[in-house]
This record gives C-alpha cells, sequence and structure tokens, in this order.
C-alpha cells in the first residue's frame, strides 16, 4: 500500500464520533518490506483515531535500528510471529534461510528497548513436536510480554481448497471451537487491502468480501454503503453460505463473540436504519 492510500484511510476515521479500538496496521503480507511502514505509523499515531495501535511481523528484518525506529513510532503492542525454532526447520515450514541465532539477538534488543510497548510473541502448532513446544517457550519467553502457541484454523475460501489444520482439529487459542450461523466481524471492522479495496474480513486472503474502494470512496461512505448493508443483513439472515469466503469458513468458530441468539434483534435494528 503507498503512503497517500493509507493517508486517506487514516484521514477518513476522523469522521467516526468515537475513536477506533484497535487499528491493526498488518494485513496479508510483511509489514516491514513497506518502505513506508514507520511513516505510516507515525501518521497514524499523530492522527489519534485509535485507542491502541499493533502491528504483526514475521522479525526476520528486525534490526537494532528498526527496533528503535518501532518503539519510537507510537505502537503499543508488535507481535512477533514464529515460524519455527532451527534453521532447518525455517526452511522445512518457510522456505527461508534464517540466521537463528541473530534472529534471537534482535528479538532481544528489540525486548530491551520496548519502553511502554507490549512484544507478543506465537508460533503456530505446525505439529510441533514436546521438545519443540519447551524450546519455544525457553527461547521466547524472556524476550516477551506475552507468549502462546497457536492452534491452526482455515479460514474464508481456503477451506474448499485444502485442509490447513494438518489433520487438528484444535482452536487458534485452545478453547473448544464453536459453531456460528453469524460472524460477528462485519458488525464491527473494515479490512483495508494493498491495493485500496475494502473488506469486511481480515481473514478474508481471496477478497471475496470486498465491499468498496478507498481509492474511489471514503471511509464513512464504505462505512455505510448499501453493500455494506447487505452483506451484514446477509449474516443475519442467516444466508452466509451465499458467499463463497464465508461458507465454510472455520475462522469465525475461534471468536469470542457470538450474536447467534441475538441476529433477529440486531437485523431488526438494521432494517430500521440502525446499522451503526
Amino acid at each position: 500500500m503507498n503512503l497517500e492510500v493509507f493517508k486517506k484511510i487514516v484521514d477518513g476515521c476522523k469522521d467516526f464520533k468515537n475513536k477506533i479500538k484497535q487499528f491493526n496496521i498488518y494485513k496479508d503480507g510483511e509489514p516491514l518490506l513497506n518502505p513506508h511502514f514507520i511513516d505510516m505509523v507515525k501518521y497514524l499515531k499523530n492522527a489519534d483515531i485509535a485507542d491502541r495501535i499493533w502491528t504483526k511481523t514475521n522479525g526476520i528484518r528486525l534490526t537494532p535500528d528498526i527496533n528503535t525506529q518501532l518503539v519510537d513510532s507510537g505502537l503499543d503492542m508488535i507481535g512477533i510471529s514464529v515460524k519455527q525454532l532451527s534453521p532447518d526447520g525455517y526452511v522445512k515450514v518457510a522456505g527461508v534461510k534464517v540466521d537463528y541465532q541473530k534472529f534471537l539477538v534482535n528479538l532481544q534488543d528489540l525486548y530491551s528497548k520496548r519502553g511502554e510497548v507490549k512484544i507478543f510473541i506465537s508460533i503456530a502448532d505446525t505439529l510441533l513436536t514436546e521438545d519443540e513446544r519447551v524450546k519455544f517457550f525457553a527461547d521466547f519467553e524472556a524476550v516477551s510480554d506475552y507468549i502462546t502457541i497457536e492452534g491452526l484454523h482455515n479460514w474464508t475460501f481456503s477451506s474448499n481448497e485444502r485442509d490447513f489444520r494438518l489433520g487438528t482439529d484444535n482452536s487458534l487459542d485452545g478453547t473448544p471451537l464453536q459453531w456460528k450461523l453469524v460472524c460477528p466481524l462485519p458488525m464491527y471492522t473494515l479490512a483495508f487491502n494493498y491495493n485500496g479495496t475494502v473488506s469486511v474480513c481480515n481473514d478474508d486472503w481471496e477478497h471475496k468480501t470486498v465491499i468498496g474502494d478507498i481509492t474511489k470512496q471514503t471511509v464513512s461512505e464504505i462505512w455505510n454503503s448499501p453493500e455494506r448493508y447487505e452483506f451484514v443483513k446477509m449474516h443475519l439472515e442467516g444466508r452466509r453460505f451465499e458467499n463463497s469466503a464465508c461458507a465454510t469458513c472455520q475462522a469465525m468458530e475461534t471468536l469470542p463473540d457470538n450474536i447467534d441468539e441475538d441476529r433477529l434483534t440486531i437485523l431488526k435494528n438494521v432494517t430500521d436504519g440502525r446499522l451503526n
């Protein structure tokens, strides 16, 4: 995403009466590959439109200099997504060569400089052995404020292609999966894609839930658009199966919010013109 598009998103959020609860400045790719990333965070922080700002990175591009810039930029939390626990493991799981010891040193540097910024380190449980689980906490617990091993789940359109759970049946955070008819995300989120299109779901990597384009509309226009109204209405009426991204999505089963019992009440509010 270029800087001007990002600024339009941030400026557009000023139209809302209340601050955004959380602004996640990352999505489908590695945020630190964007040469404007630090400038984006600073612009977002100075705009004062969000209670909380956080990003998630694989951490490979961290250096002492970048660490200092990240901490000073205005972030409230930095998530580090660890892929494996050795150079060979990174090649096997992620297909990249990583200097694992240098990676650890850079994380130690980030943690030492963090100030008020919280560091959240996670790893996906890609059939980790017990020794690997122990090593994960041994390597990263001392350089994190929060740490977890996350379960695998399918998302949106991916469930139609293959099972990304590797045969497991656990949830993201270890709590039981809960089937839902209605996804709560469209009720309170927007996801801005790199090209300016806007989805209602941050897990929609296939861009099947696009409802607008920030290069042609304002944030408030998209939020109050007929397209968003129809999408929300579809879910509340129990018709999410009509959208290929939502039809077999498992990501919603991992969400703590469940509005199924209240969907008809919410639907009445929506049809009465009280979508927001």
